[in-house]
């Protein structure tokens, strides 16, 4: 992504300044089985997970959290890890709980453009981490089932990720899937395997869109249509094209701090001219959309990442537009991930002669 200010943060002070949080009852975890929440409790997963993240701000932020980083086939929780899990079962129970909930929505304020703030990001992640350390510590004891829940988990905030048109959310509920794939080989290769475990999981798999698992296409248009339209609607006027550079500039990833042709070119622009520049950005979105099935996808993604360069897309497409042949290899590496363990729990139950 090209936008610092989208980075996610792990700070519980945001997320309870966070519009339209409530607490919701705390209800322990069922030991044998997370049934998902009444409608009558809650219909929105969001309130749930704010509310749990503020409950278990121990658990998420701990250190023995946070070493949990890259998924590893071989990896056992020590010692430390394992108690920290065992100490917060009811708050794993109403992660999982809002992690069952079908609909989700973050209340992200898309009127604030390139300044969306995306906490829920963050803490996905570290939901995701303490969830790994659980189901590894209940593999180890033999718990498939209950493993089961933790992976599947995995996979249901996957898709709650995609509920906002951004990609950077995409690439959060990709990784996720990636950590899901791993978990899923580390519990078919347990060899305790049961029908109800493979069923938790395939049935998490199957809440994903089948067209666009990871709603990389769909963020495609709302990276779009929300910071594109917030950029041209914010600046206008004879000063637009400066104020851009001395704004925006310094916002945006990977930018020279010395002026440079392009920002010389766009400092000397008006509204109007800015606002025809960003016309030709938007032609970048509908191109990659327009390449996204195609059997040449590959080649046509690198005339269109070309396109940059060469000026098709406008000065401001050097700064604003992502690095879509990176994005485009993640979507096609989670596509791979999520086929590689449906396969594979699959292929362990007939393996094992499970009828059904």
């Amino acid at each position: 992504m090209t936008r610092a200010a989208l980075t996610v943060a792990l700070s519980i002070a945001t997320l309870a300044g966070t519009p339209g949080v409530r607490a919701q009852p705390a209800s322990p975890a069922d030991e044998q089985r997370v049934a998902p929440a009444s409608e009558d409790q809650c219909d929105n997963a969001a309130l749930l997970y704010y509310h749990s993240w503020l409950v278990a701000r121990d658990l998420l932020t701990n250190e023995l959290v946070h070493d949990v980083s890259r998924p590893d086939p071989d990896w056992h929780p020590s010692d430390q890890q394992t108690d920290l899990v065992e100490a917060h079962q009811d708050d794993i129970g109403r992660l999982l709980e809002a992690a069952s909930i079908e609909r989700v929505d973050w209340g992200v304020d898309y009127a604030r453009g390139i300044d969306i703030s995306l906490p829920h990001l963050g803490m996905i992640n570290a939901t995701g981490r303490v969830l790994t350390i659980d189901a590894r510590r209940l593999i180890d004891l033999g718990e498939i089932d209950q493993a089961a829940l933790r992976v599947a988990a995995l996979y249901r905030m996957s898709r709650h990720t995609t509920h906002d048109p951004l990609l950077i959310s995409s690439l959060v509920g990709e990784g996720m899937v990636r950590r899901a794939r791993v978990e899923v080989g580390v519990l078919v290769a347990s060899g305790g395997l049961t029908r109800e475990a493979r069923d938790t999981v395939l049935g998490a798999m199957d809440t994903l869109d089948p067209d666009d698992p990871f709603g990389v296409r769909r963020a495609i248009l709302g990276e779009r249509d929300i910071f594109l339209q917030w950029i041209s609607d914010q600046y206008n006027g004879p000063d637009a094209g400066a104020d851009f550079v001395r704004e925006m500039l310094p916002k945006l990833e990977g930018i020279p701090s010395e002026p440079n042709e392009n920002s010389r070119a766009l400092s000397r622009m008006d509204g109007d001219e800015l606002r025809a520049d960003f016309v030709k950005a938007e032609r970048f979105y509908d191109d990659i959309l327009d390449s996204w099935d195609r059997p040449d996808e590959g080649e046509q993604t690198r005339r269109i990442i070309a396109g940059i360069e060469n000026g098709r897309y406008g000065i401001v497409g050097h700064y604003v537009l992502p690095a879509m042949s990176k994005i485009r290899d993640s979507d096609d590496r989670t596509v791979v991930a999520l086929a590689e363990a449906r396969k594979l729990l699959l292929e362990a139950h007939v393996a094992e002669g499970a009828g059904g």
